[in-house]
C-alpha cells in the first residue's frame, strides 16, 4: 500500500498480508522506500521518465515462508525479501542495475530478476561524453534539456542471484516463470498473454502479426492436443487478462464489452465448447492473481476506491476481503450515471455522469470535462490531475469523458506499422475532429437534459485529453474556462523542440517538415494561430520536462490579453508524480473554476495574490464572462 503525504512531498509504503479466509487485520511486515516510477522504452526512441508509479507485485518463496519485492533505497530499485512473519528482511544489495521484476526459483534457492544493463551502460557513456560537449542528434530531446537519453531498444536481461552463496549468473529458460511460457513450443512468436496449468496452456495472438492493427484471438492447448482457437466474438482483441487454475478444465478469461466496450465479463472457457459469461459489471477488476480456483482481484466501482476482493470465476460470486480505504464510506460523494451516446457520424461513445452533491432535479450546473477514460474509480482522470469528487462537492456536475478509438479502427484498413495508422489519424486531423464530434454531443446531451448550463462549461485534460481540449477551444465555442496540464502544437515550437528522432517520426505521420510553410495543415491546432480568436480563460499547469511546449501558446494568448495563467512544476514529468504538485493542482484548479464560472473567490491569506492577478487579467480581457447567477 502507498499513501501521499503532500507536507513531506514523498509517500509513505508499505507490505502488508492478511488472511483471505480469516478476518485479521493484515499485518505490516516491512516499510519505507521512495515511490518507483515507470520508464518508457522506445519513446521517441529514447529511454525516458514518465512519473507513472509502478505495479509493485509481491512473490511468495515456494515454501511460502519468504515475500520478494521491490523497493527503492537510495536510488536504486533493488529486491527485499521478508520473512512472512515479519521477524527479518534483507535487502539484495549487489545489482547493478534497477530491478524491473522478481520471481523465485522453482526450489526456492534463487530470484529471478529482470534488469536492462543496456540502460546503464549507455547513461554511463552519456556522462563520459558530456565532458567534451553533448552532440546534438537523435538522443537529444530538446524540451527537456540539452543533455541526451538513451537511445534504442533496451530488451530485459533475465538474472539469477543464488540466495546461499549471493553468486549472479545469466539465468536460463527453465529458472524463471518469465522466461518459461516463451520456451513452449506450442506458443507462436508473437503473443500477448499466457496462463499455464501443468500441461494446458491459454494464449492471446495476433492473427497475422505482420500488418497493424491485427485481429488477436484466444487459443488453448491441453497436454499434447494439438491447438484450438476460440472464434467467439467476445475471445477476441480487448482480453485483459486469462487464467487457468489447477486442475479446472476451463481457461477463464476477462475482457471489455458491451456499448463502446464500456463494462468487463468474466468467461469460462474449454475446447470444443462455446465460452460462458460468468458475469458482466461496470466496474473494474484489475491485477487479478490465482488463488486456488478462484480469483483474488482489485475492484473498483465510479464511487469506491479499490478493494481486494475474492472472486470466484465459476459462479461471478464476489466477496470483499479487504478496504484499505474504509473511511471513505463516510464521505458523500456525487452519484455516478453511465452515459452512452452517438455522435453525428455514428461512433458509439460513452462516459459517467457525477452530480453535484447536493443536486437539485430541474436547477442548472455549471459542468466541468474530465478526461480521457472513465473507468473504475472516478479520481481525476488520466495524471490524477482533475479531482472529480472534490468538483461534485463544490457545486459541479462533471462529465468524466472516456475518448472513442482511434479514427483509423473505423477504416477498417492495416499498415506494417502504427506510423501508418498514425498518419491515417493526423491527416486532416481525422482523428481530433472525431473526437470533438463524440465530446460536444455529450456536453450537448446534457444541456438538452436541462443539467447542465450552456453558458458555465468547464473541460481539462492531459496528454491526449489536452489535445482534444485545445482543439475544441480553437474549434468551436462550446466551453467557457479551460484548465489543461499538457501544450501545444505550434508550427515553430513543435518542429523547433521535437529533436531530430521525433522530428522524423512526425514527417512519417505527415507533418510537415521544419522549414515547410504549411499554415493550412496547422490551423486546425496551433494555439498561437487562433490566440487572438479564443476568448476563454485557460490555466496551464505544465511538468519542467515538457513545459517549453507551451510557450509560444502563452505568449501568444497572452499578447491577444487573453486570461491565461502557466505553471510550471519542478522535476515533474507527463504524469505528475509528487503529492505536493498534486495537490496544488487539485486546489489551483477548484479556485480558477470557481472564479470563472461561478464567480467566487477563496479568502484564505496564501491566495490573495493569486485572485488578485485573476481580476486583474479579467478587468484586461476583452471577453464576456458567464454570470455567476444559476438558471432555471
Amino acid at each position: 500500500m502507498r499513501q501521499a503525504d503532500a507536507t513531506a512531498d514523498s509517500y509513505c509504503i508499505g507490505l502488508f498480508v492478511f488472511s483471505i479466509g480469516g478476518r485479521e487485520k493484515p499485518v505490516q511486515l516491512d516499510a519505507g522506500g521512495d515511490l518507483i516510477t515507470a520508464e518508457l522504452h522506445g519513446l521517441r526512441g529514447l529511454v525516458f521518465p514518465s512519473g507513472i508509479p509502478e505495479t509493485v507485485p509481491p512473490r511468495w518463496s515456494p515454501d511460502g515462508q519468504w515475500i520478494a519485492y521491490l523497493k527503492r533505497i537510495d536510488g536504486r530499485t533493488r529486491p527485499v525479501l521478508v520473512r512472512t512473519d515479519g521477524s527479518s528482511a534483507r535487502s539484495v544489495d549487489m545489482l547493478k542495475d534497477d530491478v524491473e521484476d522478481v520471481s523465485w526459483s522453482a526450489d526456492g534457492m534463487a530470484i529471478i530478476v529482470a534488469v536492462r544493463p543496456a540502460v546503464r551502460t549507455k547513461r554511463e557513456s552519456i556522462e563520459a561524453a558530456g565532458r567534451n560537449g553533448h552532440l546534438y542528434d537523435t538522443g537529444v530531446w530538446p524540451i527537456a534539456g540539452g543533455k541526451p537519453w538513451p537511445e534504442g531498444d533496451t530488451p530485459l536481461t533475465y538474472v539469477r542471484v543464488d540466495l546461499a552463496t549471493m553468486e549472479i549468473r545469466d539465468a536460463n529458460p527453465a529458472e524463471g516463470p518469465a522466461l518459461l511460457n516463451k520456451n513452449d513450443k506450442r506458443l507462436p512468436g508473437d503473443i500477448d498473454a499466457v496462463s499455464k496449468s501443468g500441461a494446458n496452456i491459454g494464449w492471446l495472438a495476433a492473427l497475422d502479426p505482420k500488418v497493424y492493427p491485427s485481429p488477436e484471438r484466444l487459443w488453448m492447448a491441453r497436454g499434447d492436443t494439438k491447438p484450438v482457437m476460440c472464434d467467439s466474438p467476445s475471445c477476441s482483441d480487448h482480453l485483459v487478462g486469462l487464467w487457468w487454475p489447477e486442475g479446472s478444465p476451463d481457461l477463464y478469461f476477462l475482457n471489455k464489452e458491451g456499448p463502446a466496450n464500456s463494462r468487463f465479463g468474466l468467461y469460462r472457457w474449454r475446447a470444443g465448447r462455446k465460452p460462458v459469461r460468468t458475469f458482466s459489471t461496470e466496474d473494474v477488476l484489475v491485477g487479478c492473481t490465482l488463488a486456488g480456483t478462484k480469483l483474488l482481484c482489485g475492484l473498483e466501482s465510479s464511487t469506491q476506491p479499490r478493494r481486494i476482493a475474492l472472486v470466484d470465476p465459476a459462479t461471478g460470486t464476489i466477496h470483499i476481503r479487504f478496504d484499505p480505504n474504509p473511511e471513505f464510506a463516510r464521505l458523500r460523494v456525487g452519484r455516478v450515471e453511465r452515459l452512452h451516446w452517438q455522435n453525428p457520424n455514428g461512433s458509439l461513445s460513452f462516459g459517467d455522469l457525477v452530480y453535484p452533491v447536493n443536486y437539485e432535479p430541474g436547477k442548472r450546473y455549471p459542468l466541468i470535462v474530465v478526461q480521457y477514460r472513465t473507468q473504475g474509480f472516478l479520481r481525476g482522470g488520466i495524471g490524477d490531475e482533475y479531482p472529480i469528487q472534490l468538483f461534485a462537492a463544490h457545486g459541479y456536475a462533471v462529465l468524466s469523458f472516456d475518448r472513442p478509438p482511434f479514427y483509423y479502427f473505423s477504416t477498417g484498413k492495416t499498415w506494417p506499422d502504427w506510423h501508418g495508422s498514425e498518419a491515417e489519424n493526423i491527416h486532416g486531423w481525422a482523428d481530433r475532429h472525431m473526437v470533438q464530434a463524440s465530446l460536444e454531443a455529450g456536453v450537448r446531451s446534457l444541456v438538452a437534459r436541462g443539467i447542465a448550463d450552456p453558458q458555465r462549461l468547464g473541460i481539462t485534460g492531459l496528454s491526449d485529453g489536452a489535445a482534444t481540449a485545445w482543439f475544441s477551444l480553437i474549434n468551436s465555442d462550446l466551453f467557457s474556462a479551460a484548465a489543461i496540464s499538457s501544450c501545444c502544437q505550434d508550427p515553430r515550437t513543435y518542429t523547433e523542440l521535437a529533436g531530430p528522432a521525433w522530428l522524423k517520426d512526425l514527417r512519417s505521420y505527415g507533418f510537415p517538415d521544419f522549414n515547410e510553410d504549411n499554415p493550412d495543415f496547422w490551423r486546425p491546432m496551433s494555439v498561437s494561430m487562433n490566440a487572438q480568436k479564443i476568448d476563454v480563460p485557460i490555466l496551464m499547469q505544465l511538468a519542467e520536462d515538457s513545459y517549453m511546449l507551451g510557450l509560444e501558446a502563452y505568449n501568444s494568448l497572452r499578447s491577444f490579453k487573453k486570461p491565461t495563467e502557466m505553471y510550471v512544476f519542478p522535476d515533474d514529468h507527463h504524469i505528475k508524480w509528487q503529492p505536493s504538485h498534486r495537490l496544488a493542482i487539485y486546489e489551483r484548479s477548484l479556485d480558477w473554476f470557481n472564479f470563472w464560472l461561478m464567480g467566487k473567490e477563496n479568502n484564505v491569506p496564501t491566495k490573495t495574490d493569486q485572485f488578485t492577478r485573476w481580476r486583474q487579467l479579467k478587468s484586461e480581457a476583452l471577453i464576456k464572462f458567464p454570470s455567476a447567477q444559476t438558471p432555471k
